[in-house]
Formats: structure tokens, sequence, C-alpha cells
């Protein structure tokens, strides 16, 4: 697992198109070239998935089981923007996922960026840990039947975060529904959970399923949390 979330999260930086900031000050410091109109760097294009969920994922079986592939796919929803552009899509335009989508999604002045694919994917990653640790049925079923509630429509929902005012009277804001805090602390806690998994949901829970798009994670540092639970993993076998 920490291999291929690792991997995942590398290929998703590439369609986000965000680097090391050493790298972005390279970028900056080459002047641009030609009409601003008509001429830009590719460095100033920033993608995003737009429908990350458990089908757009391939798995590739080689021969060799040790070779076994997780893929991301089906773009068709992606988006490609400008740099000034890349925060500033209304998401009642756009077509969507409904159970993995972002708390943006359903805010009235929400706004769609590449934050809303890590929200989706940390979704996503909280379903492969309950397959690891509990099986297939409560993935399609426990789980599932937990995170229903009332949405913002008044309509029952399975998504991870629910809104609510803030205080009476007090603005719509999104939340982390406490049953999915719940099921998170119980795989902690599970039998066959190790400190790999207690400390790769601890990283879904409070960076990736962050309500807030401004303070979730972005992709490279995420990279980087995986890349060293992937090390302790290979130096420190009980970790794993």
């Amino acid at each position: 697992i920490s291999q291929q979330f690792y991997e995942i999260c590398k290929a998703l930086q590439c369609v986000h198109n965000e680097r090391e900031e050493t790298l972005k000050s390279t970028d900056t410091s080459t002047p641009a070239r030609g009409p601003p109109s008509r001429h830009f760097d590719a460095s100033d294009l920033y993608g995003r998935h737009g429908d990350i969920k458990p089908d757009n994922f391939l798995w590739f079986h080689p021969r060799e089981p040790s070779l076994d592939l997780l893929a991301l796919a089906d773009f068709g929803l992606g988006r490609l923007n400008t740099r000034h552009s890349r925060s500033n899509e209304d998401p009642r335009k756009l077509a969507f996922t409904a159970t993995y989508i972002a708390p943006e999604f359903d805010l009235p002045d929400g706004m769609i960026s590449r934050a809303s694919d890590i929200f989706s994917l940390g979704c996503v990653f909280l379903e492969y840990v309950t397959w690891y640790l509990k099986g297939f049925d409560s993935v399609e079923y426990d789980f599932p039947n937990q995170r229903i509630d009332k949405d913002i429509y008044g309509f029952d929902s399975d998504k991870f975060f629910v809104i609510r005012p803030n205080g009476p009277g007090g603005q719509q804001q999104p939340f982390l529904k406490p049953k999915v805090k719940e099921w998170i602390t119980e795989l902690q806690h599970h039998e066959n959970s190790t400190g790999y998994t207690f400390q790769l949901l601890e990283i879904i829970r409070d960076e990736m399923l962050e309500p807030n798009r401004n303070k979730r994670i972005h992709i490279t540092p995420l990279i980087k949390e995986m890349y060293r639970l992937r090390k302790t993993c290979e130096v420190n076998p009980n970790f794993y």
C-alpha cells in the first residue's frame, strides 16, 4: 500500500503541475517571451482531475505479483487552467460523482481547485484502508451506512462531509462528518492496524479531508508525507 499510495500521489502531482519551490523560482526567473495573450510557458498551466473515485483507478496485474500497479485514469472531467484561473470554477457548472466530492461543491460561494482533488483522493484512500483492514463488505455497506446524513439540500447522502451553520444564524460551513472521524478511529485501533496504517489515517483525516480547502494539504507536501511513510516501512518491517 505504501508504494502504491506514494505513486498515485506522484501521478496526481503531474496533473496538478505542482513542483518544488526551487523549481518554481527557477521558472519565474526566466523572462517570458512574446505577447502574454498568445504565448505562455507550460509551467503556467495547472490541471485537476475533477472526478477522483474508486471506479477511476485501474489495477494492472502483471505476471510478477510484486509488480501489481494501481493507476489513476479517466480524465473526462479534467480541466487545464492558467495560473490565474485555476481556482475560479463554479461548482454548479460542473459534472461530478457525488459521494467523493469536496465540500466546496456544496457551498454557495465555493470554488473548485486542485484542492478538491485532494479531498476526493482522501476519501478513496480511506475506503482502501477500510478494505485492507475490514474487507469489502465494510466498504460497500457498513461505512456508507454510517455516513448517511441529510445534506444541504435535505437529501440522505453518504458524502464524507456535512454543511451546517457555524452557530445560530451563522454562515454555512463544512465539517467532516463525526461518523467519518469515528470510523477512522475504529480503523486505527483495529487488531490488524499497524504503525503505518495508524499514521496514514491521521494524514487522511487531518490533512486530506480538511473541510476548508484553503487549509487542505497540497500535493507536494502530501507526497513528502507518503514518501516518509514508505521509507519507514522499508527500514522498519515492524512499522508495516
